[in-house]
Formats: structure tokens, C-alpha cells, sequence
């Protein structure tokens, strides 16, 4: 809707200054209007599939031959203070009706052979009466699928609903594990406890849904010790669940409606302009890889590098279809050693091996797990 009247104002039919959602420089200064009331997807039409070429944007995955993407709502309930989804949807959440996801699905199903799905809602599971719904609608589908979820939701689950969620085929659950400190998830709001990450992996594991744990890596009160900490427990989550697969980010902070994680200021030293963002070195600030942050030294880094090294190449990922498979197995038997004995340091050989190994990808661009699968996940 603010597209739309944007559209009157540059048609001279409008004042900027009365369009809610809307920014820009008057006069040089900024301007921010009202923030706009947002609405979930059922108060809009059904997606245009028949107007875009759907078929292109269909690639393999470990879900299938012909993986699309979906979300069926917006937003998220909760209130982690080092996340960007809080500050843009103010800790609200709308769905899309059950019967209208799966019909939705349904013409892809039909139409173009969609045979898995990337959910990409924040919380594609919140309500277990919701869940139930949606994926009893799911299941004649046949599809496989990713979701995200909170790890404190699915622990709520009966078994029935856990049995009728994997009936439905969901395939992979990525939860924000996000720390191995119980101290740091209240700082950073969460609302979790490291005991519960591990009582969904060992439910993950009964249920053969394999988990993806997500970690925020580099507290800037205590940068060192967050890390050791974590990588600490991430070595209990594979005892507990081999399958569990792990994914690492560098902490950025984002601006927040209430505080920011770390005390920092979120905002500090960052660009002016777009043509700064697209600069190497704020890409690495924006993926997480390799921002540069004061209180986060190159040596944790490579600490963190060398740790996620060892651990995807003893426990190489069902998404890897980057790496040869003999690549897998020769780094599989080399990391053995080092990942039981706790060395990670300087894996300058696994390196190689990996790099020997790697299938040239297409150069595409497509959002999150419809990207070439890269060394991110474990």
C-alpha cells in the first residue's frame, strides 16, 4: 500500500509527508513518516503464480528435484533484542489460513511439480492447534519441507501432533539455538534454556526430523568466553544428536525498539550510503561471515573457522551438495582425530581437501537455503 501511494506522490497527486511507511530527505534532512499498520497474507490476493515464469525458480535441494519457497505469515511474537525481524514487525505475528496455504501449495503441486517446499515464516509453528491444522492440510500433498521454529513451542507438542507434523513431511527444523549460556539468552531476551535446546534434539532424533541449530556468536561483553562456551555445547548437541546440523554467525548488531544485545550502539561507524554497503567488507558485516567489529579480534574468528571446519567435516551436511562425496569421506576420516581430541586449531589440510572436492556451482542468486549449497551448514 505504501508502494501504491508512493506512486500518487510522484505523480504529484500526493504529499510524501501523509504516506505512512515512507521515508526520505527533504531538503537534505531525513524524513520518517508514520509507521504503517501491516497486515497479514490473508489480506491480500492469492500470489500471481500464473503472471511469473514459476518453473525458473524451482531448483534441486536435499528436499527434492523441484524445491520451491512459500511463506504463509509475517512477523514474530517475540522480543530477542539481537534480531532484525523484532525491529521491522514489533513483535507481532500474522498467519495465512491453513486451507488457503495448502491450496496455494496445491497449484504449485500440480502446475509445476513442486515437490518440496522452504517455509520461510520466523515461526512457522507457534499454537499447536495451528500446527495440527496446517499440517493435516499439508500431508495429501506429498511434499517434503523446511521450517523455522522456537524450540520451546515444539517442546510444548503432544506426541500425536509431533507424529502428524512428520506425517505432513517436514524433513529439517532450523531452530535459533543462539547460545551455549543460559546467563546470555536472558540478556538477549530469548526466552530459552540450554536444557530445552537439548531435550528438542533428543525429540528431533526420536522423530528422525533432522534439527539446524543457529548460534550468534561474539557477545561484546565477553567475546572469548561466549565463543568457548558455545562451541563447548555444540560439541554436547552432536552427542546428543549427530544429525543435528549447525549453523554459525558473527553477532552485528541491528537497531532495536528497546535495547540492543551488548550494550552497543548499533548504529555506529556503519555507512551512509548504498554504495558503501555493497563494499566487501559491510557484505561481511551483513551475512555475518566476517564482520568487523572492535571487540571481535581475527584470532576468535579463525578460532570459530577452524572449529566449523573440524565439525562439517566429521559430520559432513545432508544440504551439501557442493563437495564430491569421496571429498566428504577423505574429510570425514581426517577430522576424526582432531574433532575427538578437541584440536581444531590451523586445519590448513581438511582446507585443502575440501577445496579439491568442491563441484563448480551456476553463479545464481536465490535466497536462503535455494542458494548453492555453501560451507555454512553443518
Amino acid at each position: 500500500q505504501t508502494f501504491v501511494e508512493l506512486l500518487d506522490v510522484l505523480d504529484g497527486r500526493r504529499d510524501p509527508k501523509t504516506v505512512a511507511g515512507l521515508g526520505f530527505r527533504d531538503n537534505g534532512s531525513p524524513w520518517i513518516g508514520p509507521e504503517r499498520r501491516w497486515l497479514g497474507p490473508d489480506a491480500f490476493p492469492a500470489p500471481p503464480y500464473g503472471k511469473v515464469s514459476v518453473d525458473e525458480y524451482l531448483h534441486p535441494s536435499f528436499l527434492g528435484r523441484r524445491s520451491a519457497v512459500y511463506q504463509a505469515s509475517i512477523g514474530c511474537p517475540y522480543s530477542c533484542n539481537f534480531c532484525g525481524v523484532i525491529s521491522a514487525f514489533g513483535s507481532r505475528e500474522q498467519w495465512e489460513d491453513p486451507a488457503r496455504t495448502a491450496q496455494n501449495l496445491g497449484y504449485l503441486v500440480e502446475r509445476h511439480g513442486v515437490d518440496g517446499v522452504h517455509f520461510y515464516d520466523n515461526n512457522f509453528f507457534l499454537r499447536e492447534d495451528h500446527a495440527t491444522e496446517l499440517c493435516r492440510r499439508l500431508t495429501p500433498l506429498g511434499l517434503a519441507w523446511w521450517c523455522e521454529s522456537r524450540v520451546d513451542a515444539m517442546l510444548r507438542f503432544s506426541a500425536s501432533t509431533w507424529e502428524t507434523i512428520k506425517r505432513a513431511g517436514l524433513k529439517i527444523v532450523f531452530f535459533g539455538a543462539e547460545s551455549g549460556s543460559d546467563a546470555r539468552l536472558k540478556r538477549m531476551r530469548k526466552g530459552l534454556t540450554i536444557a530445552q535446546t537439548v531435550a528438542v534434539a533428543e525429540q528431533t532424533r526420536a522423530y528422525s526430523i533432522i534439527p539446524e541449530f543457529s548460534f550468534v556468536l561474539g557477545d561484546p561483553e565477553d567475546p572469548e568466553d561466549d565463543i568457548n562456551t558455545t562451541l563447548g555445547f555444540i560439541r554436547k548437541l552432536k552427542t546428543v544428536n549427530p544429525d543435528a546440523e549447525i549453523i554459525l554467525y558473527f553477532y552485528t548488531p541491528t537497531p532495536q525498539r528497546r535495547g540492543t544485545y551488548g550494550n552497543v550502539d548499533p548504529l555506529a561507524g556503519t555507512p551512509d550510503t548504498l554504495e558503501e554497503w555493497i563494499e566487501p567488507d559491510w557484505v561481511g558485516w551483513m551475512t555475518h561471515r566476517d564482520p568487523l567489529l572492535e571487540w571481535l579480534p581475527r584470532r576468535l574468528k579463525a578460532r570459530v573457522e577452524d572449529f566449523e571446519l573440524v565439525l562439517k567435516s566429521r559430520f559432513p551436511s545432508v544440504q551439501d551438495a557442493k563437495t564430491r562425496h569421496w571429498g566428504k569421506a577423505l574429510a570425514q576420516v581426517m577430522a576424526r582425530r582432531r574433532w575427538d581430541k578437541e584440536r581444531y586449531d590451523n586445519p590448513r589440510l581438511l582446507r585443502r581437501v575440501r577445496e579439491w572436492a568442491r563441484i563448480p556451482q551456476p553463479d545464481r542468486q536465490a535466497y536462503g537455503h535455494l542458494r548453492p549449497a555453501t560451507d555454512t551448514g553443518t
